[in-house]
């Protein structure tokens, strides 16, 4: 069996260095049926086990990702205390694992908005604090839930739309 495979595997190398099924055939006294059936396993192979370690990759880096987001997920939330990390900044990068797993499962939604304002700092003070209390919802049911890009982007969305209605009362 293994002297059959390596001579798959030759054949597979030769044609990969350019040469056409029949050299291929003549020069290893074979066939040309058994050549290209020969190139098809060898290559079949290697697309099977292509598929089955780059599934294996993409499993390791979610669990990555749970890891490390429930590492996190306490202090953001606010039931636990890291003397290291604020818990602003645990929101921060519980959202930056989410958008790095819905990059790698394939949900990756982009949204850019870009708004200017000009408000006062009583009013941005309440936009922040009603952000971050939906970025935290969100954060919340995560571990429960399928992940809701809409809820992080909708205030986004919002303040563009406080932006538009300011610009036309302006």
């Amino acid at each position: 069996m293994l002297l059959a495979r390596e001579r798959e595997v030759e054949a597979t190398q030769l044609r990969i260095e350019g040469m056409n099924v029949a050299e291929i055939a003549h020069q290893m006294g074979m066939s040309e049926a058994g050549i290209s059936d020969a190139i098809t396993r060898t290559l079949e192979r290697y697309r099977k086990h292509t598929r089955e370690n780059t599934q294996e990759l993409l499993e390791m880096e979610l669990a990555r990702c749970d890891e490390m987001m429930l590492s996190i997920y306490p202090v953001a939330i606010g039931k636990l205390v890291d003397r290291s990390m604020s818990k602003k900044s645990a929101i921060e990068l519980c959202l930056k694992i989410m958008k790095r797993r819905d990059k790698l499962s394939g949900l990756e939604h982009t949204l850019e908005i870009h708004a200017t304002m000009n408000i006062t700092p009583e009013k941005l003070e309440e936009l922040r604090e009603k952000r971050w209390s939906r970025v935290e919802t969100h954060v919340a049911g995560l571990l429960d839930a399928e992940p809701d890009p809409s809820v992080v982007e909708g205030e986004f969305v919002e303040v563009a739309m406080v932006e538009e209605q300011r610009a036309v009362a302006g």
